[in-house]
């Protein structure tokens, strides 16, 4: 059986000392979506989706619509009757037809998995032809109840900088949850998430971005993704209010000796240089409630 894994993903493994677990892991990616999946994407108001625009950039995006706007039309395919966000990247200056990524996710029951492939747009449709999905495990995910609102302020312009405003730096600090899109050439793109306690996203005097890798599945796509090309996006939602932060920019792991008496300590630390951000207010039409962190959140320390 051929490996699932590009050579990108393979070095991170072998320089993180799990290939063997990888490998094990890796078996559950498939070219079809994993069982139950169909009923899942059903309930669904909301999914994260990878993209690139027309000049390469990688963002991470959210697509919203009724339960039901996303419907698996058979094992391999699927179709989203897209609902972006009026100036989104990803639609608003990518291609019709490109590679795109995808994470289906109920923050509610910290349930998720990714699929991967190519999809292209037909008027309000986008088709997806699936060449990889996998199940994820619950870490790292704060339980939330969704609710849709009736009568919400209309979503304003967004607008573009290229560094984080006083109020970005503060919803990043604030964040307990981004999702990241990577992507490896020829290997398509991925979305995933990134969880913590408020603050494990850290800010630098010059705007740059910090976040801990935690121990995970050892499967490494979004850093195997980062080896072979470092162009990244990442997503913010304000969950009380619906208002979005997308970056696009560069990303690399920094490794150092990870603690031996810390578990959660990996020694893996992502950075990013965010080169375009696009804020948009109001943006999703979707409010949530904290219920409460997931169990398995380190306690981050002072940098």
């Amino acid at each position: 059986m051929s490996s699932p894994f590009h050579d990108g993903e393979l070095a991170v493994q072998e320089r993180a000392g799990v290939v063997g677990q990888a490998q094990k892991v890796g078996r559950i990616i498939g070219p079809i979506l994993p069982d139950g999946a169909a009923g899942f994407l059903a309930n669904l108001p909301i999914l994260f989706q990878g993209g690139l625009d027309h000049q390469g950039n990688v963002w991470a995006s959210a697509l919203t619509g009724n339960p039901g706007f996303i419907v698996a039309n058979d094992s391999q395919h699927v179709t989203i009757q897209a609902n972006p966000l009026p100036d989104d990247p990803i639609y608003s200056n990518g291609s019709a037809d490109a590679p795109a990524g995808f994470l289906a996710i109920n923050l509610a029951t910290r349930q998720r998995f990714r699929f991967n492939g190519q999809a292209s747009r037909d008027g309000d449709a986008l088709h997806v032809h699936i060449d990889q999905a996998y199940g994820n495990c619950p870490k790292y995910i704060q339980r939330r109840d969704v609710t849709i609102h009736d009568g919400l302020p209309e979503i304003a312009p967004a607008t573009t900088d290229t560094t984080l405003s006083k109020d970005d730096i503060q919803m990043v600090r604030k964040a307990d949850t981004l999702f990241i899109a990577t992507h490896a050439q020829g290997h398509g793109v991925d979305v995933s998430h990134r969880g913590g306690v408020p603050g494990f996203v850290r800010v630098s005097a010059d705007g740059g971005l910090a976040f801990n890798d935690y121990p995970g599945n050892n499967m490494f796509q979004t850093l195997g993704n980062l080896a072979t090309d470092p162009r990244a996006g990442l997503l913010f939602i304000d969950f009380d209010r619906g208002d979005t932060l997308q970056l696009t920019g560069l990303a690399q792991t920094q490794w150092s000796a990870p603690s031996p008496t810390d578990f959660n300590q990996t020694g893996r630390v992502t950075t990013f240089t965010p080169e375009k951000i696009v804020r948009t207010p109001h943006a999703v039409p979707l409010r949530w409630v904290l219920r409460d962190y997931s169990p398995y959140n380190p306690e981050e320390k002072s940098a």
